[in-house]
C-alpha cells in the first residue's frame, strides 16, 4: 500500500536522494571529464556514424512553420496566452 499523508513526503525525499548523485560522485564525474577534455573537443560533429545522437530533420513544411513563428512573435509581444490547442488552429489556419 503507497504511504499517504506525512509519510509520502519521507518516501519522495528517499526516492530523490537515491536517484542524486552524491559530491563524491559528482567530483569524480567532472574529473573523468576533464581527463578526458580533448576527446569531448574534438568529436567530428560531421561524421554520420554517431547514431546514438537526435538528428535535426528540420520542419516538413517551413513556410508554415516561419509564418506561425512570425505570428507566435506578435502574440508573445501583446502579452497574450498562446495554448497548443491555439497553435494547431493557426497552423491549420495557415495551411488552408
Amino acid at each position: 500500500m503507497p504511504p499517504v499523508g506525512k509519510d509520502k513526503g519521507k518516501e519522495v525525499k528517499k526516492a530523490n536522494k537515491r536517484k542524486s548523485l552524491s559530491f563524491v560522485q559528482k567530483k569524480e564525474l567532472f574529473s573523468r571529464i576533464l581527463k578526458e577534455k580533448e576527446k569531448w573537443l574534438y568529436i567530428d560533429i560531421a561524421n554520420k556514424k554517431l547514431s546514438n545522437q537526435k538528428k535535426d530533420r528540420g520542419a516538413k513544411f517551413p513556410e508554415i512553420e516561419s509564418a506561425l513563428y512570425l505570428w507566435m512573435q506578435q502574440v508573445l509581444a501583446s502579452n497574450l496566452t498562446i495554448t497548443g490547442d491555439i497553435l494547431k488552429a493557426k497552423a491549420l489556419n495557415f495551411a488552408t
